[in-house]
């Protein structure tokens, strides 16, 4: 029937449900026939990742994307239990905790280097020894053990170190830890016993960690670009004038003067300080010189044509022929040093 009237006001004359479209059915999504074998997966280990899961179920059929699996997966993925960390108390005497750390860049004669910071604490007393290195080499890492025992005044029972490859090279067959050969007999002569942390665990040297973390935040922080024996001496002016003169916050003391009443509690010191060096062959040309970490020393010059053992350190270098030292140097770090180092007898 025509009754000239639009569609729209015959619309606004009916009643309104009368003329409202259904809403179109709702589609189903792809990852829908697949949230169930996505919660089991997550039940079964908690740690899968998104795309380890989609992975899984693209292999059974799934044709969606990852995008959706992500979303799925955060919104139903069982929140991660907090671990509980069991407070450490240490005996006077007990044990002392050893870390690398990274720092800036340094000034190192005509280059600039990596800087690294090694520290040594005290777990009772909180006493610190701190250096910066220009490497985390055995070497180093073993004059900073020396270093350490002579300024604490003794030696701890224990020494609690990560697993840098200059304290432990691995585990044995067993799953216990086999210490570096050096680091062993350094051990076996100031009489500490090595005691390797769990990988990935950093809480079981928290103490250290911390004082690393503290070193940065406090030492460190502004301080712009500098030469390398600069830095050294106001880092061990800083640990000795701040660090160890304030209160701690854990003990409720100074670190300086607990580690007074630590003090008889560590083992004594050897009479003769124990050798770091590191040894090895070199070859001397016809100029009398040998190569050594990218720069070239000199020796006499009847030692041309020959063979000599050089024992090197962090900081200086030493050349036996035989039994005889036949020349000392010290160690150049500055990488852009080409010529020749040669002292003037030589």
């Amino acid at each position: 029937t025509d009754t000239s009237l639009s569609a729209a006001t015959v619309r606004s004359w009916m009643p309104r449900k009368a003329h409202r479209r259904s809403p179109a059915p709702k589609r189903k999504a792809k990852l829908d026939a697949y949230k169930l074998r996505i919660d089991w997966l997550l039940h079964d280990c908690a740690e899968r990742s998104a795309q380890q899961i989609y992975q899984t179920i693209c292999e059974e059929g799934y044709s969606g994307g990852l995008t959706m699996v992500k979303s799925y997966v955060r919104a139903v993925r069982p929140p991660k239990q907090k671990k509980v960390y069991q407070d450490q108390i240490f005996l006077p005497g007990e044990a002392a905790q050893v870390d690398f750390g990274h720092l800036p860049l340094t000034l190192c004669g005509n280059c600039q280097r990596k800087a690294y910071l090694i520290v040594i604490v005290l777990c009772h007393s909180r006493q610190a020894y701190i250096d910066i290195l220009l490497d985390e080499r055995l070497e180093s890492w073993l004059l900073a053990h020396r270093r350490a025992f002579e300024a604490f005044g003794g030696v701890p029972e224990h020494m609690i170190v990560d697993r840098t490859k200059c304290a432990i090279l691995g585990n044995d067959k067993n799953g216990q830890p086999i210490p570096n050969a050096r680091y062993a007999d350094m051990a076996a002569y100031y009489d500490f016993k090595i005691v390797a942390c769990d990988a990935y665990c950093p809480e079981q040297k928290g103490t250290v960690e911390n004082f690393v973390k503290y070193v940065k935040g406090n030492f460190m922080a502004g301080r712009k670009l500098e030469p390398y024996d600069q830095l050294r001496i106001a880092a061990a002016d800083w640990c000795t004038h701040t660090a160890n003169q304030r209160l701690h916050s854990r003990t409720g003391r100074r670190p300086a003067e607990h580690h007074q009443a630590e003090k008889p509690s560590l083992k004594p010191l050897q009479l003769i300080p124990y050798d770091c060096d590191i040894t090895k062959t070199v070859l001397v040309d016809k100029f009398a010189q040998f190569s050594f970490d990218g720069h070239r020393y000199s020796l006499p010059p009847e030692y041309a044509h020959s063979s000599a053992n050089l024992h090197y350190g962090p900081e200086i270098l030493r050349i036996f022929a035989d039994s005889t030292l036949i020349a000392t140097h010290s160690r150049c770090h500055d990488k852009k040093h080409r010529d020749p180092i040669v002292q003037p007898e030589h």
